[in-house]
């Protein structure tokens, strides 16, 4: 019975070693790909269950009277949230569009709330500044808020979606975005916002750009580290300015 169980062992054994190296001994494995796969679904069920969370405080089960009250709770929801899901550009940007629609009787102002929503994704983009998402969103939020407003697209602004502010500089936001992180979708994003406030011209010349910028940064990026490395180290405990 034993020498059955050695040579079942020595079998298996053999499967096992099959499976880790491919015949080139330096690709994927089965095994390494399920594993790869089941810790995707974990992170995936973990960011679900927060999100379950966050969505139960909205409905007020404290059935709290304070407006103000119960806004403080979601954010601080919020915040937990990114505590532990710091690098996830979902998380922030679930946060930043919830402080976009919070109403006046919250106690806070239209206007402040938009700051808030902006704030949250700026915030979002210091800890993931690779984050096309994140970038995205808060271009949107500048034309959109600047829009609400009631600015004229040729009218002098300031920055960052505050009062005054123009549709035109979400342009701002996505330049300071290709260059720390140029990639080929944030390009794309660019280019369509130039072509929209600036000309057809003016997005062509984007177009050579890119070409160029992102060659060069395709030869470059071999051995380099990603200054997103950098941001890791950032604690996540506090949010200062949110």
């Amino acid at each position: 019975g034993v020498g059955v169980g050695s040579g079942t062992g020595s079998g298996a054994s053999g499967v096992d070693g099959k499976k880790k190296t491919d015949d080139t001994g330096g690709g994927t494995s089965e095994e390494d790909m399920q594993e790869y796969n089941s810790k995707l679904q974990e992170e995936f069920d973990y960011l679900t269950l927060w999100k379950k969370r966050c969505a139960f405080e909205r409905t007020n089960p404290e059935r709290l009277t304070s407006p103000q009250e119960l806004a403080h709770r979601v954010r601080q929801a919020y915040k937990e949230m990114l505590c532990v899901l710091t690098l996830y550009p979902e998380a922030w940007h679930m946060w930043s569009m919830w402080e976009d629609t919070l109403p006046s009787s919250a106690g806070t102002s239209r206007g402040s709330s938009e700051n808030r929503a902006i704030a949250v994704l700026q915030l979002g983009q210091g800890y993931i500044p690779d984050s096309t998402l994140l970038v995205q969103a808060h271009a949107q939020l500048v034309e959109i808020h600047a829009s609400r407003a009631g600015v004229n697209k040729s009218d002098e602004g300031s920055n960052g979606g505050h009062a005054g502010s123009k549709p035109s500089d979400s342009l701002k936001v996505l330049e300071k975005y290709l260059e720390r992180a140029p990639t080929s979708l944030g390009f794309c994003l660019y280019q369509r916002l130039v072509r929209r406030y600036k000309g057809v011209e003016a997005a062509r010349a984007v177009f050579a750009k890119a070409r160029r910028v992102l060659t060069q940064h395709g030869q470059g990026a071999t051995g380099s580290s990603s200054g997103l490395e950098k941001q890791i180290a950032v604690g996540a405990s506090a949010f200062p300015g949110v």
